[in-house]
């Protein structure tokens, strides 16, 4: 059996992952690999409780399209200080983010208290 594909990527503490590297032998691209690798990350992530995949890609690359068919969308674009390689940023959420819920109340009754 040989390697014909492979994904590097990073979960962080701050329930994000970041894709450093997605790569497919080109004599066996557009056979879904690349997809597979994609799907296999983001189940890792689910398992692990990841809520966003992240990526930046350089925007002349046509792998721009994969991720957006991958289900990624758009998240910035931007140009890192001293390179030429404007960059494509992509995101992916994972998991819902909960939004942060807080509820207070003050009573004096004692059934108020006991609900």
């Amino acid at each position: 059996s040989s390697v014909v594909g492979f994904v590097r990527f990073h979960k962080r503490r701050d329930r994000a992952a970041t894709i450093y590297e997605v790569a497919t032998d080109p004599s066996f691209r557009r056979r879904g690999i690349g997809g597979s690798l994609i799907r296999a990350v983001v189940d890792a992530c689910r398992d692990s409780g990841v809520r966003l995949l992240r990526l930046s890609c350089p925007a002349e690359l046509p792998a721009n399209e994969f991720y957006r068919s991958a289900g990624f969308t758009q998240a910035s674009r931007r140009s890192n200080p001293g390179r030429s390689r404007p960059l494509i940023e992509w995101k992916l959420p994972i998991l819902p983010l909960r939004p942060m819920t807080f509820v207070a109340a003050l009573s004096n009754a004692a059934n108020d208290l006991k609900n």
